[in-house]
């Protein structure tokens, strides 16, 4: 029997949503008060969730064979696909819709790969109790200021690096911190890329260069990696997904959920918040 060709009529929904990926077991999670307030940082280590999450989409595949960085083009089965990017803005429980319309021939497809900026900027608010400091203000309230919150120059003992702030109400302007590496560092040492797993997946990133081919450089020293482009995501599904003649859209899920750090210090200061765990997850709609 010939493999059938399906139109999927309806979108293609990326789905951001707590709800819908929720946390890691092996994720710490803060401690809140009856207010919501954050009053325990459990050593200092605090994951939360953003308010928003933005990046650049270049491609998004399902693949019945195993993608690798220099075959993932070829050997999956794309739902979109743009070489100029998409800027998507994320936000919890909102479905941000790519594309109306998608081909795909029906199967069964193990993995995915998924291809973004390198760069991804978040906006976080939190309270907090006792009052925290920031880079200006001392307050309950602390939020992201714009600016890079994972350069390697960070220094937490100079302010003007700081990139957030605190104060005793809710902002009225939230900034956009970003995340833009050139290597990872997963062990302590540099590299470009690291592996890692859920309860549903297993997955590997990769820092690429604007050709598409991974980085490299000296473990020992992150300043050795050249500027970069693309993120890369290739994943392999406890629970392949798959397509039948019933299929009526195919949703994209990023780990938002208790996925950033917040920053803390034994004296209550707050300089950044910063990602944590990287994953996302495809199911198909029947």
């Amino acid at each position: 029997m010939a493999i059938k060709k399906l139109i999927i009529r309806g979108i293609i929904l990326l789905i951001f949503s707590i709800n819908a990926y929720p946390s890691l077991s092996q994720m710490q999670n803060c401690s809140k008060n009856s207010d919501g307030a954050i009053t325990d940082m459990n050593g200092n280590y605090c994951l939360l969730t953003p308010d928003t999450y933005t990046n650049t989409f270049y491609f998004v595949g399902l693949c019945q064979t195993p993608p690798t960085v220099q075959n993932f083009r070829t050997v999956c089965s794309p739902l979109f696909q743009s070489n100029e990017g998409k800027l998507v803005t994320i936000t919890p429980n909102i479905k941000v819709n790519l594309v109306d319309e998608v081909s795909i021939e029906e199967g069964i497809y193990p993995y995915a790969a998924i291809l973004i900026s390198k760069t991804q900027k978040f906006s976080i608010s939190k309270k907090f109790s006792p009052a925290r400091t920031g880079k200006t203000g001392t307050g309950e309230w602390c939020w992201t200021l714009e600016g890079n919150s994972v350069d390697p120059n960070f220094d937490s003992s100079d302010k003007n690096t700081w990139v957030a702030d605190c104060g005793p109400t809710p902002p009225t302007t939230v900034g956009q911190s970003f995340y833009s590496p050139n290597a990872f560092s997963p062990l302590g040492v540099w590299s470009p890329s690291f592996t890692s797993s859920t309860a549903e997946t297993s997955y590997t990133a990769h820092i690429l260069l604007s050709d598409e081919t991974p980085t490299s450089g000296n473990s020992g020293n992150y300043f050795s990696f050249p500027e970069a482009t693309y993120a890369l995501g290739l994943q392999t599904f406890n629970t392949p997904v798959t397509i039948s003649p019933n299929t009526s859209g195919i949703d994209t899920g990023f780990l938002l959920t208790n996925a950033f750090d917040v920053h803390h210090s034994a004296s209550g200061e707050i300089p950044r918040f910063t990602p944590e765990n990287w994953a996302f997850k495809v199911l198909s709609t029947n």
